[in-house]
């Protein structure tokens, strides 16, 4: 039995094989470039923008295990941002490590993003759909604890 599930609106990724978008973080006044992964536990964002965000102590976040994709463990991080990502604003936590190198991909995983919003991917066409909840529920449900 097929499954029909309703969704708001559809992005086109292009000839790649990722599906990366601007993402504003907040405090910021430009987008930067962040992968949906649904690999990753959590969502991860480069920490050369710590002190753009305000955040001058990384280690004043929750503490978190991280695995990378090749397998190397390492202590991350975590602090609540809102983003703002294809127009809707969402609360998420996010992971920050000061091992990893500067230009480290950021990344938005299982975590608080997709708890918040519903999406199917049609990679043969290089689409993805998408559906978001109102600004003011996903403000009002804002992280899991």
């Amino acid at each position: 039995m097929p499954v029909n599930l309703p969704f708001d609106d559809e992005w086109n990724y292009g000839d790649t094989h990722t599906v990366s978008l601007p993402v504003r973080l907040q405090n910021l006044n430009y987008f930067v470039e962040a992968t949906i992964d649904t690999g990753a536990a959590v969502s991860y964002f480069d920490s050369a923008l710590l002190p753009d965000l305000g955040i001058s102590d990384v280690t004043t976040g929750t503490q978190i295990a991280l695995t990378a994709a090749n397998g190397e463990r390492s202590t991350g991080h975590l602090h609540a941002l809102q983003i703002e990502i294809l127009g809707h604003r969402l609360i998420v936590s996010a992971a920050f490590c000061p091992d990893w190198p500067q230009g480290t991909k950021n990344l938005l995983g299982m975590r608080d993003f997709f708890e918040q919003i519903r999406i199917a991917f049609e990679h043969r066409d290089r689409k993805f759909y998408y559906t978001i909840p109102t600004p003011s529920a996903a403000t009002a449900s804002g992280p899991p604890s």
